[in-house]
């Protein structure tokens, strides 16, 4: 099983290959708050059960 960024996988037989290379191109990221994986995970759940209620 091969998932990239989190999003679906895809799935591998024996003989498949993976092959990974440096882009030409270049991302900056910016981070703005600490906030925690956990953190935000909670609020979503949250936001969720607002939806479901």
């Amino acid at each position: 099983m091969l998932t990239l960024d989190g999003q679906s996988g895809f799935s591998l037989n024996d003989k498949d290959m993976v092959i990974i290379k440096k882009s030409e191109l270049s991302a900056r990221f910016l981070k703005i708050q600490k906030t925690g994986f956990y953190k935000v995970l909670r609020e979503k759940l949250k936001e969720w059960q607002r939806d479901l209620d």
